[in-house]
């Protein structure tokens, strides 16, 4: 017994290190950007993100320190990763549109149908997680509401409990649908960022392909297929080509 308590109390006081040990290095982050020292910021927040799971509230004070040490592209990649985990980050949202003044390339988005920007909007409403536990507690709603149509006699309860089961249970489902659509978007990565000042794009994967046009820092562009160490991208425009793989950072 006393052997056991001795081990939870090892593990109780190296997690309480562990813990003392990363809220120093916030502060000491968050000092050094006060001051200015933003490179050193950054390298306190990256050593931070080595430690822990990745937060949009890290990858936000990132993009900050990013942005005040004047490298854009870095910045517009973690204010994308901020808003990949947690879609409604406005901060995240706003500083990252007062990134992407600062880019070169103005590509106009496709116009998509109506009922497309609807779901995009709505499935972005909240993340994985959040839409995991809401589907979970339609789900418990639906099975208070069987029970309701199963034990009570009265008929209409019954037929109320039963219709407003399946509304709930419709409901569930498309919440399940909503947060692992949430989920494969954080897990596929299908997004990246230009790193590069200036970088051409190719007809194919190949220096002696064709330039097709040229790319600045900061672009976001769409991974559609990898060849070796060339990579297949989509504008929001549409246009298509390949970039070096060294060019570009995924979101």
């Amino acid at each position: 017994m006393k052997r056991v308590t001795l081990f939870f109390s090892f593990i109780f006081f190296f997690f309480s290190m562990f813990s003392s040990e990363l809220k120093e290095k916030k502060m000491t982050a968050q000092e050094h950007y006060a001051q200015g020292k933003y490179e050193e910021a950054i390298a306190d927040y990256t050593s931070i993100l080595s430690n822990e799971k990745e937060s949009p509230e890290l990858f936000y004070n990132i993009g900050n320190a990013y942005y005040k040490n004047g490298e854009v592209g870095k910045a517009i990649l973690y204010y994308e990763r901020a808003l990949l985990i947690s879609p409604n980050f406005d901060d995240a949202k706003y500083n990252l549109e007062i990134a992407q003044l600062k880019t070169i390339d103005k590509i106009d988005e496709v116009e998509r149908f109506f009922f497309s920007r609807w779901i995009d909007n709505t499935v972005n409403f909240m993340d994985s997680n959040s839409w995991a536990w809401l589907s979970l507690t339609l789900f418990v709603i639906f099975i208070l509401l069987l029970l309701v149509y199963l034990f009570f006699k009265q008929e209409i309860i019954k037929k109320g409990s039963f219709y407003t089961g399946i509304f709930f249970l419709l409901f569930c489902i498309l919440s399940l649908s909503f947060a692992y659509k949430q989920k494969q978007k954080v897990e596929k990565r299908e997004y990246a960022i230009i790193m590069e000042a200036t970088t051409t794009i190719k007809s194919s994967p190949d220096h002696s392909g064709t330039d097709l046009f040229v790319l600045h820092e900061g672009t976001k562009v769409k991974i559609k297929s990898v060849l070796g160490e060339w990579v297949e991208v989509q504008l929001a425009d549409g246009n298509i080509g390949w970039i070096k793989e060294t060019s570009i950072e995924k979101i």
